[in-house]
């Protein structure tokens, strides 16, 4: 998944025809990066006020490419991937409050939600995986496979990606990054001129 701005912003495109080209060059160059920072920081926010998720978990799955001028254009970028090994978008349940419990293992995905049983789960793998007892599916790790037939398999569920696309987090992510550069673009500019008049 990925989240890509492009907008002129008419004021800082204003101010940027005043500048000189190597001041507005390292002004605008700072504030995209410095906006990706705080949009990366407002992603890990909202998808924890939403998801019963830790953030250390989420910053491991946001990945945000820098931010750059192109074709008079403010671009701001970030790109978003999922770091599940296989390449599958889903993530285990045991990053969503797992608690062994008599017949399985309950989990909460969504923070005011309510717990959900999964029955037949157990939590293994020095505590890194919740695996599911099934039977007549096809297994995905042979490392687990059961007793007796039994199949062995990881639950997944929603990844970070998919997360961060529910409209009310992905629009309050736009929203704050439109509001936060202007004002980091004017303070940015305001630092280059007085290292420039030092000169």
């Amino acid at each position: 998944m990925q989240l890509s701005i492009k907008t002129n912003f008419p004021d800082v495109q204003r101010q940027l025809e005043g500048l000189r080209k190597d001041v507005a060059t390292k002004a605008t160059g700072r504030s995209l990066n410095r906006t990706m920072e705080q949009a990366r920081t407002q992603m890990v926010r909202r998808i924890t006020a939403e998801y019963d998720i830790k953030a250390g978990k989420v910053r491991e799955k946001l990945r945000i490419n820098r931010a750059r001028l192109t074709g008079g254009l403010l671009e701001l970028e970030a790109s978003l991937e999922s770091q599940t090994k296989g390449g599958r978008r889903s993530v285990n349940v045991i990053n969503f409050s797992p608690r062994k419990v008599a017949g399985g293992v309950t989990i909460k995905v969504r923070r005011n939600g309510q717990r959900r049983l999964i029955r037949g789960a157990f939590i293994a793998n020095k505590g890194r995986t919740v695996f599911a007892r099934q039977e007549g599916t096809r297994m995905r790790s042979r490392r687990w496979g059961g007793q007796h037939g039994e199949q062995i398999e990881p639950v997944q569920t929603i990844d970070v990606p998919q997360m961060f696309n529910a409209r009310k987090i992905r629009e309050a992510v736009l929203a704050a990054i439109r509001a936060r550069f202007p004002v980091i673009f004017q303070r940015e500019v305001a630092f280059e001129l007085s290292r420039w008049g030092a000169r």
